[in-house]
Formats: C-alpha cells, structure tokens, sequence
C-alpha cells in the first residue's frame, strides 16, 4: 500500500505534529479558565434503526438490552432507547437547569420528531443543536446525494421543530468523501468529527472550520462497555479535568463529555454527573461552554495567527 493511503483521507492530509511543542498559549477569553467544559447530551433515542420501522437492521449493543432474533422488531431491546426518551433525558436537564451550565445538543432528526417535547424543551432553552443525521446510523458509505438528502431532511426537522438551524453536524461514523464538503457549503460553526487533540484547530485554513475534537474516554459509553458504576464514571471526568489543568503544555483545552440520556440519566448513573458539574463550578480555571461559544473564541484568539 502507498504511504499516500495512510497520510491523506479525503483529499485532507492527516496532521500527525499538530501544535508540536509550541501549542498556542492563550487562555479562554473573558473567563481567562485554561479548560473549557463543553457538555453534550445526544438526542439519539427513537432514531435508532430498528426492524419494526422498515429498517434493515436494528441497533444493537448501543445499551445492556441484548438482541433476541425476531421479524418484527423486539420491544425490549427498544425500550431501553425509550428510556432515554421518556426519562433519562429530562433526569439529565433537570441537573444541567439546577447548575446553569450550557450544554449542545447532538440531535438526530427523526428522534425530535418522534418527540416534539424534547425539541420545545431544546427551543425554549435556546440550547445548541448539531444536526447527528436524520437517523442514528453510519454515513460512511452514503453517496453525496443520499447524504445531502438526508442532511436536509434532518435540517428541516430541526428547524421545524425547535426554530433554529443546526450548527454544525455530527457523525455516528466520522467524515466520508461527502461529508467535508458539505460542511463547508452550509456554513457551519465548528467540526466534531474527530478525537485528535485536547485543543480546538483549523485544518482547512483560516475560513475553515474550527474543529472541536470529540473524546471517547470521558464519554457515559464508557458506562457499558468499561466503567461498572457512576462513581468510577465520575472519577473519570475529574481525573480527566484535573490533568488538563495540571498539564505543563500551555493552551486553552477542552474537555468534551459525551452524554446520552439512556445511558447517564439512570439513576444510579446521573449523579456522577451532578458529582462532577458541582466540583468543576467550584474550580476557578474552569468554564462550560457551549461549542458554537468555543468556536467562536478560538477564532476570535487565533484569527491574526
């Protein structure tokens, strides 16, 4: 194989030096916190493909219900999505509300649809929604037709539903060949669609997008698939936050948590998030933020650089 298949996807080339030893300094404007914590709560539950909607498969491993073979769908496996839904997702804003901390959205179409309180309670909040696709599937494979389409029927849900445009999109599998492209066209904040780096940068130059990395170890999956309790969970968020502020490589960072609301708003999970929001709001160095917010500092800091 070339040494050009494992350098460059997409027409992008892989960064492997990024900021090197001379990360930029600055520290996150008006705030002056060195970690910037930014909460997502990913609206996925009812999106999810499923046999019994016509899909042609179901989701499976995506909580600890396990798949039992079937035409028709299976309704437990599928109840452990609604709870999500029903339950865990208002156990989730109850905290984020009782803490006054921002939180964005990563939120599939179809799931707002299926369920217009979620989205009035996203509208009524003003809360930043990322469009997570019209369903909770791979786009990987998807031409840019199929991708476009469905991008535009989730943007209009989104729009319809809580009357606001996302701003940005996330995918369940990361950027295609499509992807990049049309993300640029509609204009969007920021990028999500990696796990490469502590800080915010802009891979496509200065009109690019300010990508935002994502993170999997600080993400409630971590809940079913490693982590047995929500007190180890939120063990994990504070060392995380911890070693971002004690780290000597200088720069605004972010800590970026993953939640879903089948997962964290458990009752015995959800208080490792409220355990965590409580010790990091008492932390000086520290400050929630939404991502269009972070976006928007790291290109204000770093614009003339």
């Amino acid at each position: 194989m070339e040494l050009s298949s494992f350098t460059e996807r997409f027409g992008r080339p892989r960064d492997f030096a990024g900021y090197g030893e001379n990360p930029p300094t600055s520290h996150w404007p008006e705030s002056g916190a060195r970690v910037a914590v930014s909460l997502v709560i990913n609206i996925e539950d009812g999106a999810e493909r499923s046999l019994s909607r016509g899909d042609a498969a179901d989701d499976v491993n995506a909580h600890w219900i396990t798949d039992l073979a079937h035409e028709r769908g299976n309704p437990s496996l599928e109840s452990g999505f609604d709870y999500g839904a029903r339950a865990g997702f208002w156990r989730v804003l109850r905290i984020t509300d009782a803490a006054r901390v921002p939180v964005t959205a990563f939120a599939c179409g179809r799931a707002l649809d299926l369920n217009p309180h979620i989205a009035r309670a996203l509208s009524a909040r003003m809360i930043e929604i990322v469009d997570h696709g019209l369903l909770w599937e791979p786009h990987g494979s998807l031409s840019l037709p199929e991708l476009t389409a469905r991008m535009d029927a989730s943007a209009r849900i989104i729009a319809a539903s809580t009357a606001g445009l996302p701003t940005s999109w996330y995918s369940k599998d990361g950027h295609s060949a499509a992807s990049l492209g049309v993300m640029n066209d509609r204009g969007f904040a920021h990028d999500s669609n990696c796990f490469s780096e502590d800080m915010p940068y802009v891979p496509d130059g200065p009109h690019g997008l300010v990508t935002i990395p994502y993170a999997a170890d600080t993400n409630d999956s971590m809940l079913v698939s490693a982590i047995a309790t929500g007190s180890q969970f939120s063990w994990q968020l504070l060392a995380a936050l911890e070693s971002l502020l004690e780290d000597d490589r200088p720069g605004a960072k972010v800590l970026s948590i993953g939640l879903h609301p089948r997962w964290i708003g458990r009752p015995a999970y959800a208080g490792a998030l409220q355990r965590f929001i409580a010790r990091a709001l008492d932390i000086p160095d520290v400050v929630f933020a939404e991502r269009r917010q972070i976006a928007a500092w790291w290109r204000s800091m770093h614009a003339q650089k």
